[in-house]
């Protein structure tokens, strides 16, 4: 089966979200009177522009995204707790509540925009303050940006494929992990290009020293940022053609795991905690849904496979989408992603000595950057550039399933150098 039938067939077999507070629903009032104070049954938030206008919010955002995981995870208490009408509490409610007529079960319904919050009766502007409110309060509302300012040193690794001995490697010859990995970059912003998932055992352990990492990071002036790749996704759809035996087994563990949910009835059993752990919603696609797919620094641009000319006035709305889509399952998966052009897929940067070097350049004018940094395609003697240093290419193979050099590249101010372990 290829890569574009698996996603149809994952598409057939997914539904519904696993939810995190298991309470019976309500139904919405019948009384038609309002009361002082709550929004009526066709008030609205939205102006016609599509923006929530005295705060600026819009579809597609970081703020609308937090918005809608409240909605999306909160129970009936707890709407009405941060001060949600009980009328319009139970309309978000019976809106959300899927066959079972139980909200928090694995067959709720999501609200995945905000036009169709602002179509739920009975909410208007008085909910949209008070869950606006709360989404910043409780840090439903997490900024990303696509664009980061420049950096004093910045180091970049490839993709890692499960080899956590290679990733450890990489961040100290780096200058950046130290023997009881923790982070000693200091103001180094770190960026790895995706692919830590399939191939290898190490996977987990990959993702929880990076975790560990990033908050180490940032309290030293640094930044450690990963971006996603081909396989993370991969695994989200349930595409598990390159996991190992061990990359099964790891995710038993993970807490919270529910194996009887519905959805992982076809699963086999071996299969069943991975695919629990990356299902839409659950807690390693949580966890994915931190990170961009394309990253800005300084003057560089980060991503896994590339970007092509049509992608260029994209970039913003393929970070927002794949964040949603990892989160809600009502999303199929974005339309941004799925093609082989895409950020994550295209290997049109892949081969050195072949890169079209007028498309390139315009891909960088368009952006308003000096240079491409991309992964995806293994160099497997080393990191590789081209273009007049204009794109270079750091998947070096390093995981133990290629076997190449485990190298990083270096760039401070207009300078850039490969670093090899000795």
């Amino acid at each position: 089966m290829n890569r574009m039938s698996l996603r149809k067939a994952w598409r057939a077999a997914q539904s519904g979200l696993m939810a995190f507070a298991l309470v019976a629903c309500g139904a919405a009032e019948s009384d038609d009177a309002v009361t002082p104070g709550e929004d009526g049954e066709n008030d609205a938030f939205l102006d016609p522009s599509g923006k929530v206008d005295a705060f600026g919010v819009a579809e597609g955002t970081p703020e609308a995204l937090g918005i809608l995981r409240v909605v999306n995870e909160s129970d009936l208490p707890a709407l009405q707790q941060m001060g949600v009408s009980t009328r319009s509490a139970n309309s978000i409610a019976a809106k959300r509540v899927g066959k079972d007529k139980k909200l928090g079960s694995w067959d709720d319904r999501e609200i995945v925009t905000l036009s169709k919050f602002d179509a739920i009766p009975y909410v208007g502007r008085k909910t949209f303050d008070a869950v606006f409110k709360h989404a910043k309060q409780a840090g439903f509302i997490e900024p990303w940006s696509l664009r980061r300012a420049k950096a004093p040193r910045l180091v970049t690794l490839g993709d890692l494929h499960g080899d956590a001995t290679a990733a450890r490697d990489a961040l100290q010859i780096a200058g950046v992990l130290d023997g009881g990995e923790n982070w000693i970059g200091g103001d180094t912003v770190v960026v790895q290009l995706g692919d830590i998932l399939d191939r290898g055992d190490g996977e987990k352990e990959i993702l929880d020293l990076f975790e560990k990492l990033a908050p180490q990071a940032k309290a030293a002036g640094g930044e450690f940022i990963w971006v996603l790749g081909n396989h993370e996704f991969m695994n989200v759809y349930w595409d598990f053609s390159y996991v190992t035996p061990g990359g099964f087994s790891a995710f038993a563990d993970v807490p919270g795991l529910d194996l009887s949910d519905p959805r992982l009835a076809a699963v086999a059993a071996k299969e069943k905690p991975r695919a629990a752990a990356f299902l839409q919603g659950g807690p390693y696609a949580r966890r994915l849904a931190k990170h961009n797919t394309v990253a800005i620094v300084g003057d560089t641009l980060f991503v896994h496979g590339g970007v092509v000319p049509a992608f260029t006035d994209q970039l913003e709305a393929v970070n927002y989408d794949a964040r949603a889509w990892l989160l809600w399952d009502e999303l199929e998966f974005p339309s941004l992603l799925d093609d082989d052009d895409s950020v994550v897929w295209t290997r049109a940067y892949g081969e050195a000595g072949a890169t079209d070097c007028a498309q390139l350049e315009q891909v960088l004018q368009s952006v308003g950057v000096k240079r491409m940094v991309v992964a995806h395609t293994p160099q497997l003697n080393g990191i590789t550039w081209d273009c007049d240093e204009k794109l270079y290419r750091v998947d070096t193979g390093m995981s133990s399933y290629y076997g190449g050099p485990v190298e990083v590249l270096e760039i401070i101010g207009p300078d850039v150098w490969t670093i090899t372990a000795q």
